[in-house]
Order: C-alpha cells, then sequence, then structure tokens
C-alpha cells in the first residue's frame, strides 16, 4: 500500500538535475580527502575513530560520484536523500569522540 503511494509522489516531482549529485559528492570527496591527508601526519593513528570515518566517507563519496557520472539515468529523489543523510551522519559523527 504505502509502495504505491511513495511511487506516486515520486512521479509528480522532477529528479534532481544530473549536475547537482557530482558537485555535493565532488565536495565531500574533496573535504573529506584533506582532512585525511592533513589528519594522519598531524595526529598518526591517535584517533582511530576519526582516520576510520573519514576514510568511510571519502569511500562512499568517491563511490557515489562514479556511479552518478557513469549512470546514463538521472537518480531519484529518494536515493539522492538517503545519500545525502548518509553523508551527513559520517560528518556529524566526527564530533562523538568528543562529546
Amino acid at each position: 500500500m504505502f509502495e504505491t503511494l511513495e511511487d506516486k509522489c515520486e512521479i509528480s516531482k522532477k529528479p534532481p538535475s544530473p549536475g547537482y549529485p557530482i558537485l555535493v559528492y565532488g565536495f565531500h570527496a574533496v573535504i573529506s580527502s584533506i582532512a585525511l591527508l592533513r589528519g594522519v601526519p598531524g595526529h598518526g593513528f591517535s584517533r582511530l575513530f576519526s582516520l576510520v570515518d573519514w576514510a568511510v566517507l571519502f569511500l562512499l563519496s568517491v563511490t557515489w560520484l562514479v556511479r552518478s557520472l557513469r549512470s546514463p539515468a538521472s537518480m531519484s529523489r529518494h536515493d539522492y536523500w538517503v545519500r545525502g543523510i548518509v553523508l551527513l551522519s559520517l560528518l556529524m559523527a566526527q564530533d562523538l569522540p568528543y562529546l
């Protein structure tokens, strides 16, 4: 029942433009690579959670960036929304050890 309602809502909305996911995933990839390059020499492996978190953020954003570049079809709004929430939650997880 809910699947048909969601499909009707998805059909009525326009999908995001193809350049917007590429911009967002590229931004996350650049930021996470800068954080990895600056964080490892400065702190070593003493902040292992932060290192793993930045590495996961980098790998996910690069994977989704490559998939969105190679995909001929546009991404659905729901997929883009879920991926954005995952990336934002990984960014917010950086503060967990300091709470």
